[in-house]
């Protein structure tokens, strides 16, 4: 089912982005597809090697097509024509999409460690190939530097690790039976690649470099789907290890919901609109990752919304900023002023989305806060307070990137007030509608314990 889903998400965007772009859009669908044919046509349709090659969960479904949606978000918000190497640039969207779709797709520790790595190659050539400034080599070598150093540790635990249980295989649950003291290190070995990919606070730096540099498809993608790797594997991580909750994972709780506070405070004095929106991701993954933390069935519900709708929300919010650049020449969010003066419909798609960052109803993000807000106060009543804090900063610093950009006078345009754009319009519908409907099917997305 999970697959039928993928192909028939390719046929909807194909239709939808157009004939300029088709060939770039028709590679992309036949690079998804084309190992998963490749894959069954192997296995001659056995379900027994398949399952044994594919993790197949209600957890990786939403992934997969949270990876494939995006990736089709990406193509629409990309002027082709304007970028130079267009075929190249489309390759790299393509690549990553494909590493993002078989980092949720596999069963395999160390085939998933080697994915997970992997997906820093066309990000990196996104950043430099397509990237905005020369500081963009920075951003790359920050980029690389965080992941790098935090996945060694990593990789010698899972040899110890699978070589102990006899198998590296999802689908094996082994008894470990693990002292406290143990389990702490263990979990700290394991969980710092997810939790730099994530963001966590003080692992965050590399991100505002990155999404500031980046292009806008590598932005969306980021933010949309790359950013969801710390959360999978924290799930995947806490599910085959058996980890209970010590004192230490509750540190980790309590720096996580901090470091969301603290990073939403950043937020309010930003100057840079993408920077704002880079930082008000490390918040949401920070109450994301916290209520995985508790290992309760609403805390990993929720982080599973949660993932879902941040997705959804902040490339969407990405998407927009990065069309206002291409008018105004800057992203400043004092200069990018008076949108609605000259582009209501612009200015109704930043309302939508903005209220939707800040769990507006009936937005996905409302019902992931609530499940995550009750797990956590069914573990501590005291995180009450920093969860308060968080969603008073993000409101405050949702109402800045909307009224700043929004209302004011109207400097001039620096693409000559060209308006809104069809493919910008298109970008944000399906983003937005998903991200609002989604609640009524929210069910079938909590059924995959």
């Amino acid at each position: 089912m999970k697959y039928i889903s993928l192909n028939f998400v390719l046929f909807i965007l194909v239709v939808l982005v157009g004939v300029g772009d088709s060939f770039l859009v028709g590679l992309w669908g036949l690079g998804a597809v084309l190992p998963i044919t490749c894959l069954l046509v192997y296995s001659n349709l056995s379900v027994e090697v398949v399952s044994e090659l594919i993790w197949n969960s209600g957890l990786t479904s939403w992934m997969v097509i949270l990876s494939v949606w995006v990736g089709g978000m990406c193509y629409l918000c990309s002027s082709y024509r304007s970028i130079s190497w267009p075929g190249a640039f489309g390759l790299g969207v393509l690549l990553l999409t494909l590493v993002c779709v078989l980092v949720f797709s596999v069963s395999n520790w160390f085939s998933f460690f080697f994915l997970f790595e992997s997906s820093l190659i066309p990000i990196v050539f996104l950043i430099l190939g397509w990237g905005y400034q020369p500081e963009r080599l920075q951003a790359a070598f920050y980029l690389l530097m965080y992941t790098v150093c935090v996945s060694l540790p990593m990789l010698l635990v899972l040899l110890c690790m699978c070589f102990w249980a006899g198998s590296s295989s999802f689908y094996y649950v082994f008894d470990w039976g693990w002292f406290k003291s143990e389990a702490a290190v263990v979990g700290l070995l394991l969980l710092g690649s997810f939790l730099v990919k994530s963001p966590i606070f003080f692992g965050h730096l590399w991100l505002p470099k990155a999404h500031v540099e980046a292009p806008v498809s590598g932005s969306m993608m980021l933010a949309g789907v790359l950013l969801k790797f710390g959360g999978y594997g924290a799930i995947m991580v806490f599910y085959w290890f058996s980890f209970s909750v010590d004192i230490f994972y509750i540190f980790l709780i309590s720096f996580s919901l901090w470091g969301g506070f603290i990073s939403g405070l950043i937020c309010v004095r930003q100057v840079d609109m993408k920077s704002l929106i880079a930082y008000s991701s490390v918040g949401h993954m920070s109450l994301c990752l916290a209520g995985i933390v508790t290992c309760f069935s609403l805390g990993w519900w929720g982080g599973l919304l949660m993932m879902i709708s941040h997705g959804l929300c902040s490339s969407g919010l990405f998407g927009l900023a990065g069309y206002m650049y291409k008018m105004f020449s800057s992203r400043a969010v004092i200069l990018c002023s008076g949108v609605l003066s000259l582009m209501p419909a612009m200015t109704a798609c930043w309302f939508l989305l903005c209220s939707a960052n800040m769990a507006f109803p009936p937005s996905l993000s409302l019902l992931s806060e609530i499940f995550l807000m009750v797990a956590l106060t069914g573990f501590s009543l005291w995180l009450m307070i920093p969860m308060g804090f968080m969603a008073f900063v993000v409101g405050v610093y949702s109402l800045i990137l909307y009224s700043y950009s929004q209302h004011g006078n109207s400097v001039e345009l620096g693409q000559g007030g060209k308006l809104l754009g069809f493919d910008f319009m298109v970008m944000v519908f399906l983003l937005w509608v998903p991200l609002n409907l989604l609640i009524l099917s929210s069910d079938l997305m909590t059924g995959w314990l």
